[in-house]
């Protein structure tokens, strides 16, 4: 499904401009009347759907339902409510005839982008050589829920550790390493029983 942010061009400075690191943000946001009657998890996808625009450089954009859960971390995601407030305009995405060979490849740009959003933060993380590095074994959309539960998991791991964050994995590392995590489950592991 494709997602319209309704007025995005309010929410950038300069039209003129693509691939912003950041979108107009105004102190009176949380007193629209719109957004007031929304309930938080509503405000928060929203505010998401913002990020993911600003980074698109565009108003309409991809929603993967599964990043929006994990970030939100509510068990039904709040689009409809957002629609019916007017904030976004949901569109299916049209059925057609990929190339022949690339039947099952994503858009994995913006998408390795997202499961780096997933990744725990570490000192010193080096971001560029682990989308290299997905890049190469991130292919299907199988591949990128599998990598993006991977994630997770090792998100998990390292919060139900408490790990010190300069002992996180580099994402390089992990990006090599990422199907390991996929069937973890973290919350059960107890200290001692993963040596990774």
């Amino acid at each position: 499904m494709k997602i319209k942010v309704i007025n995005w061009d309010s929410h950038q400075e300069r039209a003129d401009r693509g691939n912003y690191v950041w979108f107009k943000f105004y102190n009176a946001f949380w007193e629209d009347e719109k957004i007031h009657s929304l309930k938080p998890s509503a405000k928060l996808l929203f505010v998401y759907l913002l990020t993911l625009c600003s980074k698109a450089s565009r108003d309409t954009v991809d929603y993967i339902p599964s990043i929006a859960a994990a970030l939100i971390g509510t068990g039904q995601l709040p689009v409809a409510d957002l629609e019916a407030a007017g904030l976004i305009a949901c569109q299916e995405n049209a059925v057609t005839s990929p190339p022949r060979g690339e039947e099952k490849r994503i858009d994995i740009r913006l998408d390795l982008e997202q499961i780096y959003q997933l990744y725990p933060r570490r000192t010193n993380q080096r971001k560029h050589a682990g989308l290299a590095r997905l890049r190469s074994t991130v292919k299907t959309d199988e591949d990128f829920a599998a990598c993006q539960r991977a994630a997770a998991n090792y998100a998990k791991y390292c919060e139900a550790e408490a790990k010190d964050p300069k002992y996180i994995k580099q994402f390089g590392t992990w990006a090599g390493e990422w199907r390991e995590w996929v069937e973890m489950d973290p919350p059960m592991l107890k200290k001692g029983d993963w040596h990774g």
